[in-house]
């Protein structure tokens, strides 16, 4: 089932654009309102991730309560992401509105709790965020923790098997950009069968179809 997804970046009370991962402020959520009516657009979306980007290593109390604002009348499928470390920041994330979670560090700090995450909620329920760049033909992934150089095929194995339902591959290069997705990065995929959602560069609706 292909899908269109509408992503919301949020740090400390306020939304941001991103290109190439540098954060640009545009407003806080009376901006956000009155810019998007999240119940006409959700008319015209198929899902709607929201992410907290500040590095903060507790669940902001602030972005819950953003988030139930923005999703009261948003009848799509919501996902959630940003400082997961745990299995209980998870759970406040889902008794919050969330229908899946998305996680990223965590699948390299601690893979058992991803584990833990799954068991409980289902594989359906976690997207497993990678950022990525690819340097001379070799492939990196990016984190908190720096620059990682893998053999994506076999991570992507590992993800599957840490339980992640979905795969979510957001391009550093592209992002913001408006160039075009790097469809390039589909060809790592053709083995696997988890759903994936392609991140960074759609400019138009040419680059959607």
């Amino acid at each position: 089932m292909k899908r269109i997804i509408f992503t919301l970046l949020y740090s400390k009370g306020n939304f941001f654009l991103s290109r190439n991962f540098r954060l640009q402020e545009v407003g806080n959520i009376e901006w956000l309102f009155s810019n998007y009516k999240f119940q006409e657009l959700s008319e015209n979306i198929d899902e709607l991730i929201i992410l907290n980007l500040d590095k903060s290593k507790k669940i902001d109390k602030n972005f819950i309560k953003t988030v139930s604002k923005i999703i009261k009348n948003c009848f799509i499928p919501i996902t959630i992401g940003g400082n997961i470390n745990s299995l209980q920041d998870a759970t406040i994330y889902m008794e919050s509105g969330a229908d899946k979670i998305l996680i990223n560090s965590l699948l390299f700090k601690n893979p058992a709790e991803c584990m833990k995450i799954s068991k409980k909620y289902g594989s359906q329920c976690i997207v497993a965020g990678i950022d990525y760049i690819i340097e001379k033909k070799k492939f990196y992934i990016l984190n908190n923790h720096g620059k990682f150089k893998i053999q994506f095929s076999k991570y992507i194995d590992k993800i599957i098997k840490i339980g992640c339902g979905e795969i979510l591959l957001q391009s550093v290069s592209n992002d913001g950009c408006g160039y075009g997705l790097d469809l390039s990065i589909l060809k790592y995929l053709k083995n696997h069968k988890v759903p994936n959602i392609l991140m960074g560069g759609i400019g138009n609706s040419k680059h959607i179809l």
